[in-house]
C-alpha cells in the first residue's frame, strides 16, 4: 500500500479544492466521494489492480458528502446521497449538531450532513420542541458535535 497526499481540501462550505482550483466536474466528485474514507485522517482509496493507494487530504472543513433526500421504512431511513450511493441509517443513528444540522457517520467513517430536502422527509418524524426534539416513537434524538469528525 502507498500513501501519497493529494493536495486536496474540502473547505467550510463543502467545496472541494485541489490546491487552489475548486473541483467543479461532477464525474471527479463523485469518484472522490465514493472512494473517500477517514480512519485517523481523510484518505481517497485508489485501487490499480493489485496497487493500493491512499491519497491524504489536506483539511476537512465541512462535511464531504450530502444526503439529498430519503425515505422512512422500519426506524430506519434511507438516504440518497450526492456521492450516487444509498444508504440505510437507523434512525437512533441520527445526530444534531447545533440547531440546524442533521448528520449521521457513514460506515466510511466520514459525516454526512442531511441537505434540506432530506431533512424535510426526517422531521416528519420528530416531534417535540426546537430545543428539545424527539423522534415520534419516543427515542431521543443524539446531540453531538460535528467538529470532532472534521479534519482542520
Amino acid at each position: 500500500m502507498i500513501q501519497t497526499k493529494t493536495e486536496i481540501s474540502i473547505d467550510a462550505l463543502g467545496r472541494w479544492f485541489y490546491r487552489d482550483a475548486e473541483i467543479t466536474q461532477p464525474d471527479v466528485l463523485k469518484y472522490f466521494k465514493q472512494n473517500l474514507y477517514r480512519s485517523d485522517r481523510y484518505y481517497i482509496l485508489n485501487i490499480f489492480g493489485d496497487l493500493r493507494e491512499e491519497g491524504d487530504l489536506d483539511r476537512v472543513l465541512a462535511c464531504p458528502v450530502l444526503a439529498i433526500s430519503a425515505t422512512f421504512k422500519d426506524n430506519s431511513f434511507e438516504f440518497y446521497l450526492d456521492s450516487e450511493e444509498r444508504l440505510t441509517v437507523l434512525q437512533s443513528e441520527i445526530h444534531l449538531s447545533g440547531m440546524d444540522c442533521l448528520f449521521f457517520v457513514h460506515p466510511r467513517g466520514f459525516p454526512v450532513r442531511l441537505k434540506t430536502s432530506a431533512m424535510g422527509h426526517v422531521s416528519e418524524y420528530l416531534t417535540g420542541s426546537e430545543d428539545a426534539p424527539v423522534w415520534k416513537n419516543g427515542e431521543t434524538l443524539i446531540r453531538s458535535q460535528i467538529d470532532g469528525l472534521l479534519q482542520p
